[in-house]
């Protein structure tokens, strides 16, 4: 059987759930962090290479230029630099940390086995991605700029997957926080190494597995020494959007994922460490707006869209820590908002949001893909939309966990969607890693037609090979590594 969304994606944090504080009489009610003895200069450190690395990143171009006029290979120099910052950070802060802490679980929402809400959003995110890459990219409906112009229904197919991705990367926050926000994990070394265990297992073996099987079937020469270069950098989790060997191109977005898994601990504490007249929810939303001044003074730069936004934005941390941080940050929102959406079907408004979210975001961007004002509308979609889509994620992830803490009985129609949606949720990872070479592979294959009826058919066939191929490598890949996590040691239970 498959397992909830605290199996699969944080399968162990559901025991630190259940925990109630001795004198805590309000569930959901957070407890103050505890204190950490720390190495304040290593810290330091810590954090500087840290603020090295967001600055590497979206400068990647220049410094490959400079490597090169020392006749050095740029990529190779800078997947160097990028990888020894973030190593350095990461190293840093673990020796800062004390062997142990003790841990002081709050009590977190906890959803029952097969109705888990949360699942359903990330199966959502993973709706929206193939969608997009779908219907808008691979199996595109003819003349779709005129079908929008004569008021086609084709667009509501077509799901923006740059939301996908963003929606993936607020919830990927929200529940790496919960793991230590619950006690789970503490910050100190051993339970630290727990979670780098624990993500190390959830995240390398599909990663590593379907890069491999991909490139020996369609990729082969990646494999010859011109493009060894090439091999060192996905192996330390770079992707090169100017690669001439493009392995799966859609992992780009799993390098940014683990950029921000390895700084987990260190801005768990930052946000804890958060003074009470500026608390934790307080600094991920100045955070968020320092983001879209980023973001926009970054699109000025580089006049809209284009390799240089997505070489600056879309594709580094730091164009995108503020959704990551704002996700961590929810932690400490979910008791406010469980108090203050009393009497209100916290499900049911998730999920009609979330529906609306869909249609606009369909309807921006097949506008902002053929619309007539495409070239003019479409750069600022893409600079509104990291901003109004963590919002709106935020929202939705409140109002479910509101639902989990108070066990509001669901309607019908809400219980049924959010059953449907489990293995969905569960097998997002393995689908998302599959897709893309399945749709490519499909694509070739589709000749198009007078109608919509054959893009919808090809997607079809592909999506259903998508998921059969996902399933699969679930079972084989994922599960069985998914067993060997750390479990929550019997110290920290209260």
């Amino acid at each position: 059987m498959f397992r909830t969304a605290t199996d699969a994606e944080d399968p162990l944090h559901a025991r630190a759930q259940v925990h109630v504080h001795a004198g805590s009489a309000n569930p959901g009610v957070g407890l103050p962090g505890t204190k950490v003895s720390l190495d304040l200069p290593l810290l330091w450190l810590a954090i500087l290479l840290f603020l090295v690395f967001l600055v590497l990143e979206p400068f990647r171009t220049q410094v490959r230029e400079v490597a090169e006029e020392y006749a050095l290979h740029g990529w190779i120099v800078f997947v160097s630099l990028r990888f020894a910052a973030i190593a350095g950070s990461v190293l840093a802060f673990f020796h800062a940390l004390p062997q142990d802490a003790p841990a002081r679980p709050r009590t977190v929402p906890l959803p029952d086995r097969g109705h888990d809400p949360l699942l359903s959003l990330r199966a959502f995110a993973c709706v929206l991605v193939l969608a997009g890459h779908g219907m808008a990219i691979n199996f595109v409906p003819p003349e779709m700029s005129l079908r929008l112009t004569q008021g086609s229904w084709a667009w509501l197919f077509m799901g923006s997957p740059w939301a996908g991705v963003w929606v993936f990367f607020v919830l990927s926050g929200y529940l790496m926080g919960k793991g230590f926000y619950s006690g789970r994990y503490t910050l100190g070394r051993s339970r630290v190494t727990a979670f780098y265990r624990n993500r190390a297992l959830r995240i390398l073996p599909m990663y590593y597995g379907a890069l491999l099987l991909v490139a020996v079937l369609t990729t082969p020469g990646i494999f010859t020494a011109p493009h060894a270069w090439e091999v060192f950098s996905l192996l330390l989790f770079s992707q090169h959007s100017q690669a001439p060997t493009a392995v799966i191109g859609a992992l780009w977005s799993v390098q940014t994922e683990v950029a921000f898994y390895a700084v987990v601990p260190l801005l768990f504490l930052l946000l804890q460490k958060c003074p009470a007249r500026f608390p934790a929810p307080l600094a991920a939303l100045a955070l968020l707006a320092a983001g879209g001044f980023y973001r926009y003074e970054v699109f000025q730069l580089v006049n809209g869209m284009g390799p240089l936004w997505i070489e600056k934005i879309y594709v580094p941390l730091a164009g995108n820590i503020d959704l990551f941080v704002l996700g961590m940050a929810i932690n400490w929102m979910v008791p406010w908002a469980t108090r203050v959406t009393k009497g209100l079907r916290t499900l049911e408004t998730g999920l009609l949001l979330l529906a609306i979210f869909y249609v606009l975001g369909a309807w921006v961007f097949t506008q902002g893909s053929y619309g007539p004002n495409g070239p003019d509308f479409l750069p600022w979609a893409w600079l509104a939309g990291p901003t109004v889509t963590a919002v709106v994620t935020t929202a939705v992830i409140l109002l479910m966990e509101s639902h989990v803490a108070r066990r509001q009985e669901p309607t019908r129609l809400a219980r049924k969607f959010v059953r449907g949606t489990q293995l969905a949720g569960v097998l997002t990872y393995a689908i998302y890693v599959w897709h893309e070479p399945i749709f490519a592979r499909q694509g070739t294959l589709y000749k198009g037609g007078d109608t919509v009826w054959p893009s919808l058919a090809a997607f079809s066939v592909a999506l259903g090979l998508t998921l059969l191929v996902a399933y699969l490598s679930y079972r084989l890949i994922e599960a069985p590594f998914e067993q060997q996590k750390v479990s929550t040691p019997p110290e920290a239970l209260p």
